[in-house]
């Protein structure tokens, strides 16, 4: 488990200016949640490590869900209207409200790969214009959609770095639990 002590210690807040640094860090994302979700039980992928907490599939269902119903659809808005007005949403509650913890882990990991799949897809067919295509959001004021991309490659760094502490931490529930 010393690998990931090391992993979690190295996630500092690197910069996401170049939409090549956007996009590594979001085909990542995918990559490392499937490798969390082979190194611990299928047990306890659905136990939140702290009364409070998300579990790790509560994680993997929140990137999902923002992915599609948030990532995605701004992509589309901004670069289907000009000078668009991308709204604040708040998908926090979304766990508890849509029972994220009572999902099956494999199904939502497999339902994230598909939606970031297709985020990643559309962001790589992108010119340096597109990129570079104004919009006005609701709490960052006027910004661009490469600058929207940055946020949610840090958003994927948060969660990986949460998804980190639940495994260690739920590590720690069992002593038949191994990495």
């Amino acid at each position: 488990m010393d690998w990931l002590q090391d992993i979690s210690s190295s996630l500092s807040s690197p910069e996401y200016h170049q939409p090549e640094a956007i996009l590594a860090v979001l085909k990542s994302t995918p990559a490392v949640i499937d490798t969390f979700g082979r190194s611990i039980s299928p047990e306890r992928w659905n136990k939140p490590p702290q009364s409070g907490e998300w579990c790790f599939t509560e994680i993997i269902c929140h990137l999902r869900d923002a992915d599609k119903e948030i990532n995605l659809p701004r992509l589309e808005k901004i670069l289907s209207e000009e000078n668009s007005f991308i709204p604040a949403v708040n998908a926090d509650a979304w766990s508890e409200t849509r029972g994220y913890c009572q999902e099956a882990g494999e199904i939502a990991r497999a339902g994230f790969m598909r939606e970031r799949g297709s985020l990643i897809q559309r962001l790589e067919g992108l010119t340096s214009e597109q990129w570079e295509t104004p919009a006005s959001h609701a709490i960052f004021g006027p910004t661009t959609l490469r600058e929207l991309a940055a946020f949610i490659a840090q958003h994927d760094r948060t969660h990986v770095q949460q998804a980190i502490k639940t495994i260690q931490s739920s590590s720690n529930l069992s002593d038949q639990a191994k990495f």
